[in-house]
């Protein structure tokens, strides 16, 4: 749903969290298109740190977006407050797979007060872990099942040919574009969030870099600090993927590199 609406020039804005705010990111990037995050916690605080790669990829391809201070930690308190900016910015609002006390419900209460569109796509009536979601749908959100269900109210305003918007099946079967942007720029290194970094850290990184030997230390002199395509890596590397692999395995496991969707990675 988020790659089909991405395509046609919309931007996806979620909660950077891991489930169905991630796929709702990836979408979006995978097609080449805009995505933000709103985020419950403050710049600095190392929260959700398995979805770091993904924020990191977030910040190439739209916004990191909190309205707390530097280091405010995530609570149960600041992630309601939070919602009511993830439907202020958006135009409508869709809900998938929530349960009867799921956070998505605040959001679509606040996006109807607002007076934004919410739709939602139904689940089974067997599910009552997405209860919520079907309940959504009884008090009034429209019902969502393709793409174009969320396009077509903004048809006219924006000029989407709804004829060229993809099935569900056809979006399913299709690969990430290869002009997707998944590198940073040069500001990257000196963002808020990596001159946090402390330097005992730093030292820590470099201490096990000069660990490194043969496949491992081949494939991490390869790295960049920029995020490089698998195929790429083998090229510069000049060993089979299969040991490819296999090292970046290892060197993510020490921390040396890290990775992102669409099979990238860089030195960490």
């Amino acid at each position: 749903m988020s790659r089909g609406v991405a395509e046609h020039g919309a931007v996806v804005v979620s909660g950077g969290a891991l489930g169905v705010d991630s796929a709702a990111h990836n979408g979006a990037i995978l097609c080449g298109g805009k995505t933000v995050a709103v985020l419950g916690c403050g710049f600095g605080v190392n929260y959700l740190m398995a979805n770091q790669p993904l924020r990191n990829a977030i910040k190439a391809n739209g916004a990191l977006l909190t309205e707390f201070p530097p280091f405010t930690p995530a609570t149960k308190y600041t992630f309601p407050i939070r919602n009511r900016i993830i439907s202020g910015i958006s135009l409508a609002l869709l809900i998938v797979e929530a349960g009867v006390k799921s956070g998505s419900l605040i959001t679509a209460r606040y996006a109807m007060e607002q007076g934004k569109e919410v739709f939602a796509i139904p689940c089974s009536i067997l599910e009552d872990a997405f209860a919520g979601t079907n309940r959504l749908i009884d008090d009034g959100a429209s019902v969502a099942t393709k793409p174009l269900d969320l396009l077509y109210p903004f048809a006219l305003d924006f000029g989407i040919d709804i004829g060229k918007v993809k099935s569900v099946s056809q979006l399913m079967k299709a690969k990430p574009k290869k002009e997707a942007n998944y590198s940073f720029n040069e500001a990257e290194k000196y963002s808020f969030e990596n001159n946090s970094e402390s330097r005992g850290k730093r030292a820590k990184r470099q201490s096990a870099a000069a660990t490194l030997s043969g496949d491992d230390l081949t494939v991490y002199n390869a790295l960049g600090e920029e995020l490089m395509h698998i195929d790429e890596i083998t090229q510069k590397a000049n060993l089979p993927i299969g040991r490819v692999l296999t090292s970046l395995t290892t060197l993510e496991l020490m921390d040396l590199a890290e990775s992102t969707g669409g099979k990238r990675y860089k030195l960490s």
